[in-house]
């Protein structure tokens, strides 16, 4: 039963053991102040801040005697402090000055005690670096004046208080502007003023220094004059004075320093929100297999929980071994070179369904590139539906512009041919595929077709407007081969979304057979206007004539046979008949003679005639004609020429082009109806422009 107890009181003792070796671990890791522990004359672990005092690795110091980090004049003194401390003849830190790896020469000031680490007595030290604190005390014993211009020129808030009063005694301008005190406030200032916390706490921390002799290093908080709360870092140290002991404290504003901290704890949470909010999929990748990713990654592949990735090789997520080959070979040549590699690809999600994806790797450790990823997944199914929707629109397009009756080019904004289609290549003379990539200038060749001078370039007229502009009249295109056609034409720019030129867009037409029409139409309007002044002149010479004829035959009764003057009057009277008949020759040619009218279908005719009126013409005409329109008695000639005048003018209302709109329906007049005709069927006719109409000083002409 003995023997049970004692093996229990062991097993336990060992595990206590272990538990405190490995609780000392943590401790030391942990701790801001430099730790170490030495057993059997050398290392045997220590503290990160402990190889930042010296600049020795872990590694390095491990296994060194304690006694070689010590300066050789001063290991005597620090062997005998250790004695004594460790006899515990001595409770205060002691002083002295080590070696660090760089060869500079550091103040330590350290405490030691015994400890039990690894079922062995070993020695826990603790240290902390003074050497700027030991420095400053040394220039404060040096001489009062250096003392004054350290206090004074340090950008350190500095000062000194009375233990026993607590009144500031002396403090150095950064002291002051820190919390905004003037100089002359200083006599009245005790530590309780500034210091926000209860005066309990404030007289324990002052009562430990005097006690200890040691130095303090603490975090607390000021409250300034204007009452604002500030963090501060603080050192603080019994030193004498004039004679008495006080205490010394150097204060460094942290305030910016603990608010970054706090902006860096929130950074890091938002960072992680991000990822777990992120729309993009994002992964760690180690040799290939997937280590971690964020919910958007376990969505795109129709995962449900981490072990379903974790560990798992990713050639699983591909649909099939030739694409997870295709795009390991082009992921990896630019990782060999430390570059972050990209690629569009086919996933495969759990339930073996597919969807395009855009992967992009980067190295996590460029220096060893292909061990480690991180890597980006984005669903872009829907950019290749949008791709394809744009091709199919570009062939849309492509098609329409090649059935469409008008030149049209378009631009970039300095005015580089980009597209064509096939009237544009019929009327400059190049081809599409030699002409994109040109200026236009060399394609779109214009000249004045008087002055013989060339044109300025449209694309410089809407940058300069940023409007739709037209071609000046008489504007000739004189293509590759030397042909000359006359223009119409109109230039636009083309936005992008924030209103911005990038490209203009010019559409043309060829109007030499229109413009030569119009000619002829103006001969025949000249002609008209003949017509209608011989008709004036013929009514009214044809009144003068029947005067004249009337009072021939008066005076032929008055005359007697025989009588010479009845010959004189028969002679005159054959004159007049002469002229009768030459006026109603005039008559004749005034009205054109008789309509000629027969009974037609409206339909082909107005068709006609707007389609003829507006060959070449950048104007479209939208018609309504049902199919249930009478048939009406009209002079085809007549009823023809007067559509395709309207049409001419409304076409000539819109220079920029625009929609005529073309209706005709049945209608039955009645005397309710107040209109100059008689009562009956009609078809009605109604053609509308979107031009500026007839000026009002015009109408009555």
């Amino acid at each position: 039963m003995e023997d049970k107890e004692r093996t229990r009181e062991l097993k336990k003792s060992a595990f206590e053991s272990k538990w405190m070796d490995e609780l000392s671990k943590a401790l030391i890791v942990a701790s801001p102040v430099g730790i170490y522990i030495a057993q059997d004359g050398e290392f045997k672990l220590t503290s990160p801040r402990f190889q930042a005092i010296t600049g020795y690795s872990e590694d390095e110091l491990v296994g060194m005697d304690p006694m070689r980090l010590v300066l050789p004049e001063d290991r005597e003194t620090v062997r005998k402090n250790a004695v004594k401390m460790l006899k515990k003849r001595r409770s205060s830190p002691y002083e002295f000055r080590i070696i660090t790896k760089s060869r500079e020469t550091r103040w330590i000031v350290e405490t030691v005690a015994r400890i039990q680490y690894q079922g062995k007595r070993a020695i826990l030290g603790s240290s902390m670096d003074i050497s700027e604190l030991k420095h400053t005390r040394e220039l404060l014993r040096e001489s009062q004046e250096r003392y004054q211009m350290l206090i004074q020129q340090s950008v350190e808030a500095i000062y000194l208080f009375d233990p026993e009063t607590k009144k500031v005694l002396e403090a150095n301008p950064s002291f002051l502007n820190l919390l905004g005190y003037r100089k002359e406030e200083l006599a009245e200032l005790i530590i309780y003023d500034f210091n926000d916390h209860d005066r309990k706490s404030i007289d324990s921390y002052i009562e430990h220094i005097l006690r200890t002799g040691a130095i303090r290093i603490e975090d607390r908080k000021w409250r300034c004059k204007d009452g604002t709360l500030i963090d501060i870092h603080l050192t603080s140290n019994k030193i004498q004075h004039k004679g008495k002991g006080v205490i010394f404290v150097v204060a460094r504003d942290v305030t910016e320093r603990r608010r970054a901290e706090r902006e860096l704890r929130e950074n890091r949470k938002l960072l992680n929100n991000i990822l777990t909010a992120s729309p993009v999929g994002i992964g760690m990748v180690e040799e290939e297999e997937l280590k971690w990713a964020n919910e958007a990654m376990l969505r795109f592949f129709g995962l449900e929980s981490e072990e379903e990735y974790i560990g798992k090789h990713v050639k699983r997520i591909y649909p099939s071994k030739e694409e997870y080959e295709r795009v390991r070979k082009a992921i990896y040549s630019k990782l060999r070179r430390g570059e972050p590699a990209e690629i569009d690809t086919k996933f495969k999600r759990k339930d073996g369904s597919l969807f395009d994806g855009h992967l992009k790797v980067s190295p996590f450790d460029p220096a060893k590139p292909l061990k480690k990823v991180i890597v980006t997944v984005s669903d872009i199914t829907w950019r290749k539906e949008a791709e394809a929707a744009l091709a199919a629109e570009k062939e849309r397009l492509a098609v329409t512009l090649r059935s469409i009756g008008d030149g049209v080019i378009c631009t970039d904004e300095r005015g580089i041919i980009a597209l064509m289609n096939r009237m544009a290549e019929e009327l400059t003379g190049w081809k599409e595929k030699e002409a994109i990539g040109r200026p236009l200038s060399d394609v779109f060749y214009i000249i004045n077709e008087k002055t013989r001078k060339r044109c300025e370039n449209p694309v410089d007229k809407v940058l300069e407007s940023g409007g739709i502009v037209g071609l000046a009249n008489h504007t000739v295109l004189v293509s590759r081969d030397g042909t000359e056609r006359i223009l119409a034409d109109s230039g636009a720019p083309i936005r992008d979304k924030d209103g911005k030129i990038f490209g203009i867009v010019l559409v043309f037409r060829d109007i030499t057979k229109k413009q030569k029409m119009e000619e002829e139409i103006q001969k025949v309007d000249r002609l008209e206007s003949i017509g209608v002044l011989a008709g004036g002149i013929a009514h009214d010479f044809n009144n003068i004539l029947m005067a004249i004829l009337g009072n021939i035959a008066l005076a032929k009764i008055y005359a007697r046979p025989g009588d010479k003057i009845l010959k004189r009057l028969e002679e005159a009277e054959k004159a007049s008949l002469r002229a009768k008949n030459l006026t109603q020759q005039m008559l004749t040619f005034s009205k054109g003679g008789a309509p000629v009218k027969k009974s037609v279908l409206i339909h082909g005719l107005i068709k006609d005639s707007i389609s003829f009126a507006l060959s070449g013409s950048n104007v479209h005409c939208e018609f309504s004609l049902p199919g249930d329109l009478w048939p009406v008695k009209v002079d085809k000639g007549q009823i023809g020429q007067a559509i395709n005048n309207l049409a001419i003018n409304a076409d000539q209302a819109m220079p920029a082009g625009g929609t005529i709109k073309v209706k005709a329906e049945n209608t039955r007049i009645s005397e309710e109806n107040n209109l100059p005709l008689k009562t009956g069927e009609y078809v009605k006719i109604t053609i509308e422009d979107q031009g500026v109409g007839i000026p009002k000083e015009h109408l009555p002409k």
